[in-house]
């Protein structure tokens, strides 16, 4: 058999920096930002000079209760020290630093995830790096790159890869209790970031302990060390809140999704079905391929299969499952649902259908060898990664003719 290809690890690395340094040179030619980071860096300013803008009618505003304290502390001072770094002329050079440095964590992040998954250092950084295309401006997508991707969820997201191997590496294990921790901890930059990841993962660690006793006592703990890592988060928005005096809205859901509308997100139903229809040639270009191929794949060459396929399923149930049920309470209620960001978890599906896709494009069928040949050949055992292939000789033909016979009158049933 031919030893195992060698993995050129270093290459990878030089090539995925090479990506991300060419992306933030192109960036540098992108001056459009959205109005939410307009928003941001005018709050990065005006947490270090409380003077400024005493006009405007969002910032003028002080005091714990404002309502442009809106962000958490934990990105303001990632974007403040960026800001800090790259000096003050020219705020879109903290948000070119920030995209830089989130898209070298995110592909080498993917990298280690797809080559843990599929053993090919070149499918590994090929996939990674087309992981990283947006195929969409509308919420939810999945992609780094450009500048006006550089948002509190882009920072999440890159660290999204490394959760998920956690999680499938120590599935079924306490030491999964510590990657939900990291998880909630993240969740410090964006909060509902944290709380999409947290439920899908939950569900993969439900299903895949099939529901058992002890799948739901990791599932409890789990959920807790989440909590626990997202408390500063949820306790400062409790603050903010409280400093604002600002109660829960009791506003009808039919005027949120007026106000929606507005801004141009479809996020609640029936308008969601819209955006999923939108959305769905990006899955099917991925997982068809990889459906098609991996059906003719055994079990044993898909590692984690099961919990890829339900890290699929969970991100669907949240986005559309749990979504649809809190505006289902809402209208029963008369109030606005409790979160209508748990539609984003839907980006969490490309997570699994890049992976399988690559797993498809290296291991197309357990029906040829490393050399294409036909497995197993003839009557031989099935010897597996690098089969043997004799010579078409008179003499092979008739032993496997003859053996061919004897077996066939071994597997016959004695007559009594």
């Amino acid at each position: 058999m031919r030893p195992k290809p060698a993995a050129r690890h270093h290459w990878a690395v030089v090539i995925l920096i090479a990506v991300a340094a060419a992306n933030t040179a192109l960036t540098f030619r992108q001056t459009d930002i959205t109005a939410d980071q307009a928003n941001m860096l005018a709050e990065a300013f005006k947490r270090n000079d409380p003077a400024l803008y005493p006009s405007d009618g969002i910032f003028a505003a002080s005091g714990p209760g404002a309502a442009w304290r809106m962000r958490l502390p934990a990105w303001q001072a990632v974007l403040a020290g960026a800001v800090k770094l790259t000096g003050a002329s020219d705020p879109l050079n903290a948000l070119r630093t920030l995209g830089a440095v989130a898209l070298v964590v995110y592909l080498l992040s993917m990298y280690l995830l797809l080559y843990r998954q599929t053993h090919s250092s070149s499918m590994a950084t090929l996939v990674a790096v087309l992981s990283t295309a947006i195929f969409s401006v509308e919420r939810p997508y999945w992609g780094l790159g450009p500048i006006f991707a550089v948002t509190p969820q882009a920072m999440y997201l890159a660290v999204v890869p490394l959760l998920v191997m956690g999680l499938l590496h120590f599935c079924g294990r306490w030491p999964v209790v510590g990657v939900f921790f990291l998880a909630g901890l993240c969740g410090n930059i964006h909060l509902t970031s944290a709380i999409n990841l947290t439920l899908v993962m939950l569900i993969v660690l439900l299903a895949v302990g099939r529901l058992r006793p002890r799948a739901w006592a990791l599932a409890g703990p789990s959920a807790v060390a989440a909590a626990a890592g997202a408390a500063p988060a949820a306790y400062y928005y409790w603050v903010v809140l409280r400093a604002a005096g600002t109660p829960l809205p009791q506003m009808p859901i039919w005027h949120l999704r007026d106000a929606l509308k507005l801004a141009g997100q479809n996020v609640l139903y029936p308008g969601v079905l819209l955006e999923t229809v939108r959305w769905l040639p990006v899955p099917v270009l991925l997982g068809a391929p990889a459906a098609i191929l991996l059906s003719r794949a055994g079990r044993f060459r898909v590692r984690n299969l099961g919990g890829w396929l339900w890290l699929l399923a969970g991100a669907w149930i949240v986005a559309f499952g749990l979504h649809g049920l809190g505006q289902l309470l809402a209208w029963i209620l008369g109030t606005l649902p409790p979160l209508i960001e748990l539609f984003d978890a839907l980006r969490l599906a490309m997570l699994p259908l890049y992976v399988l896709f690559a797993q498809a494009a290296v291991h197309p069928s357990v029906t040829d060898d490393m050399d294409a040949q036909p497995r197993p050949v003839g009557v031989y055992p099935d010897v597996g990664a690098d089969e043997y292939v004799p010579e078409p000789t008179l003499l092979t033909l008739f032993g496997m003719g003859a053996a061919v016979l004897l077996k066939g009158r071994r597997s016959r049933p004695k007559s009594r």
